[in-house]
Parts: C-alpha cells; sequence; structure tokens
C-alpha cells in the first residue's frame, strides 16, 4: 500500500466572520477519519501573501518571502482541497490572488472543491474554479461538495447539523481524490510535469 499523499486544504475566504472556519474544521476531520492523506492546513488569511503581485512574474519562481513559504506549501502537497464561499456569484479574490501567486508549484496535481454558500450551495464557485485550476495544470476531479444553507448547518454555538448526506458524499470525493493523487504522484516520480 501507498504511503499517504499531501492533502493541502486551502481555506479561500480572508473575511472576518467567516462561516469558512467552522466548514474547514468539518472538512479537516472527514479527511482525518478518511485516513487517506497527511493533512497541510493552509488558511490563506494568515498567509503573508504580497498585497500586490510579486514584482516577479509567477513563472520566474523567484519569490518574496511570504510568496516563497506558501510556494513550497504548494510544492509540498500532492492534492489540493479548495474550501470556497460563493461571494456575488463568485469565489473570493483572495483565493484568486493565492491562486496566481506561484504556478509550477501547483502543475500536475489533483484538486477537489468544497463550496458553501446560501441556496446554491456555492456551485457557481465551483464552475468559476475549474477553469482556473485547469489553466494552473490542476486537474480538478470530477466530484465536488457543495453545501447550501451554511448557516443553518454549520451554526455558531453548536455542532454542524443535518450532513449525513454531505458526509457520505465528501468521503466518496476523497476517495476519488486519492486515487488522482496516487496516480499523478507516481507519474511525477517517473517524469517532471512538462
Amino acid at each position: 500500500m501507498a504511503p499517504p499523499t499531501r492533502l493541502a486544504v486551502i481555506l479561500g475566504s480572508t473575511r472576518s466572520n467567516r462561516q469558512g472556519e467552522r466548514v474547514a474544521r468539518w472538512f479537516r476531520e472527514q479527511v482525518e477519519d478518511s485516513g487517506l492523506f497527511d493533512l497541510d492546513y493552509i488558511d490563506l488569511a494568515e498567509q503573508a501573501l504580497d498585497d500586490r503581485q510579486s514584482q516577479h512574474h509567477p513563472r520566474s519562481g523567484r519569490y518574496s518571502p511570504g510568496v516563497q513559504a506558501f510556494a513550497d506549501r504548494i510544492a509540498a502537497a500532492d492534492a489540493f482541497a479548495l474550501l470556497t464561499p460563493e461571494y456575488n456569484h463568485g469565489y473570493p479574490a483572495a483565493l484568486k490572488h493565492a491562486l496566481d501567486s506561484c504556478y509550477a508549484e501547483w502543475n500536475g496535481k489533483p484538486a477537489t472543491i468544497v463550496a458553501y454558500g446560501g441556496v446554491s450551495g456555492g456551485v457557481r464557485a465551483i464552475e468559476q474554479l475549474r477553469p482556473v485550476l485547469a489553466s494552473l495544470a490542476v486537474a480538478t476531479i470530477r466530484d465536488a461538495i457543495a453545501i447550501p444553507m451554511v448557516g443553518k448547518k454549520f451554526p455558531a454555538d453548536s455542532p454542524p447539523v443535518d450532513l449525513a448526506g454531505t458526509e457520505t458524499a465528501t468521503a466518496a470525493m476523497l476517495t476519488e481524490l486519492d486515487w488522482w493523487s496516487q496516480a499523478l504522484a507516481a507519474r511525477r516520480q517517473q517524469q517532471p510535469f512538462p
């Protein structure tokens, strides 16, 4: 059996009073319960990314110290799970900024998306992220998780509620992500991503 692959779980919201911290806590528990991954939790609110894009183009691989620290964690990952709210029919600018901060570190790895929001559950954010990830040579897997009515499912002062179906879907998604992680990691060992 192959060793667990390294999954970077990236919380894409940096807003104050965000729902994402509760969603991230729940999702990390799902990942840990699966036993499939070594987990690296990256909260974008805690990253020292440049206020503006670095003076160096992301494809140059030369970064400021804060971006370098972030890029090193992205490079060390074998797969990604992007946790994102849906704001105004899209995903947060902070997440786009992070995605654009480096380039080669993302290449040739799989990702899934866990979105949350109101009635739509973040599906528009999911669909907008897929072509961006494709441009970074990230293979988004088929399964994604959309959590509607996030405020009701993740109340501020009590455990999450009404997530049985979501947890079943998350377990299946993590199994799929692990399959792609193992396959692409083996391929990257044989030959670096072009």
